[in-house]
């Protein structure tokens, strides 16, 4: 049996392994007549940089950094290039890593499928501990990812 997908992570980081996800991602979301939600995790707030008690301070009292600022920029100019200005655009400060930042969401707003490029240099990803690897073997839900 195929899944009914209703809701879709795209996770990106802007590269063309994104570009190929997002390709796909928008084709899944047609054909499912599904919503879409492109993320990003900006890592620049992590808690060996600032503590983490900080940082979800400012998040709280809505403050917003220049790389958040900058994320949500280029995450529009994304969606734009990509022909996918309709899908929710979603930037997240990442206050551990960028594979927990992503499952965190995921399991929060009840998403179907996560959607993520790969390079698939699969032993050095172990080895390096790649967001894809660890979204995949920690999802609840299905994951698609997409080499180029």
């Amino acid at each position: 049996m195929i899944a009914d997908y209703k809701k879709l992570l795209l996770a990106t980081d802007f590269s063309e392994h994104s570009e190929a996800a997002a390709l796909r991602a928008m084709d899944i979301a047609r054909r499912n007549n599904a919503s879409l939600i492109l993320f990003h995790v900006v890592e620049v707030d992590a808690p060996q940089v600032v503590p983490a008690e900080w940082v979800e301070k400012k998040r709280n009292e809505g403050e917003e950094s220049f790389w958040v600022y900058d994320a949500k920029k280029r995450l529009a100019e994304f969606a734009s290039r990509m022909h996918a200005s309709e899908a929710t655009q979603v930037v997240c400060s990442g206050l551990f890593s960028p594979k927990r930042d992503i499952l965190k969401y995921a399991n929060e707003n009840d998403i179907d499928l996560i959607i993520m490029g790969t390079h698939g240099r699969y032993a050095l990803e172990v080895i390096m501990g790649s967001t894809a690897v660890g979204v995949v073997h920690r999802a609840k839900c299905d994951v698609l990812t997409v080499r180029i």
